[in-house]
């Protein structure tokens, strides 16, 4: 069986076909269609999911990182679920922006975010993050996942920590932390920062997993507006 070499320029892969960049890739994904986009190299890249389209980002083990230091790596305006590798930024931008309409969904891989500013940025969009995902950030005046502007982020698993602030901020906006279905699962998902677990200025509720914090877990515990079961702990 032949099998085709992947071209020495190729960045990333669609069924066979091979791009210079993700860019060009995502380009050419037909409208409205789900298209899988998998990475064959490490890649420093800023890419834009447009409104039509709907991608899947398998980053297949490899690195993508943010090309110039005020530059975000992905926003998000479309339909996007990214898996397997790692997204790295030391941007003054943050990593990924999931903008009004936009679906994301995070429940593998690797984030980290070493500038001044948070990994999501989920302005008026719809974000799921669970399974093994792992984010993190080392600011400490953002959130690693800053929820804002009547937005709604699904955390159903995976970790989130600040190593110097904190870890969720609900600000103005919906935020679930677990599964509604009456059985508190205390092992997942994990939320951790060096001071709160999660700041909130709008109520959220809580189903399953573990908020911790040096300071306190939650700065105001009256914004959790429904829990199955009060596990979450200080440290």
């Amino acid at each position: 069986r032949c099998v085709k070499a992947i071209p020495s320029d190729a960045v990333a892969e669609i069924d066979g076909t091979y791009y210079k960049s993700i860019g060009a890739a995502i380009n050419a994904a037909t409208a409205n269609t789900k298209t899988t986009i998998t990475l064959v190299k490490d890649r420093t890249e800023n890419i834009t999911i447009g409104n039509t389209k709907n991608i899947v980002l398998d980053l297949n083990g490899y690195t993508l990182s943010n090309s110039g230091e005020k530059a975000t790596v992905i926003t998000n305006n479309g339909i996007l679920e990214i898996k397997n590798g790692t997204i790295t930024s030391n941007s003054q931008s943050g990593m990924i922006n999931n903008n009004e309409g936009g679906v994301l969904t995070i429940n593998s891989g690797t984030y980290r975010a070493t500038g001044n500013k948070q990994v999501l940025y989920n302005n008026k969009g719809n974000a799921t993050i669970g399974g093994s995902a792992y984010l993190e950030s080392n600011i400490n005046n953002r959130a690693t996942v800053h929820n804002l502007n009547g937005g709604t982020v699904n955390i159903v698993g995976g970790t989130i920590v600040s190593k110097n602030g904190y870890a969720v901020y609900n600000d103005k906006g919906t935020l679930n932390i677990g599964t509604k279905d009456d059985e508190y699962v205390k092992t997942t998902p994990v939320i951790q920062g060096k001071t709160y677990g999660v700041i909130a200025t709008s109520e959220f509720k809580m189903y399953d997993g573990i908020i911790k914090g040096r300071t306190e877990a939650v700065d105001d515990t009256s914004k959790i507006e429904e829990i199955e079961d009060d596990s979450i702990q200080r440290s």
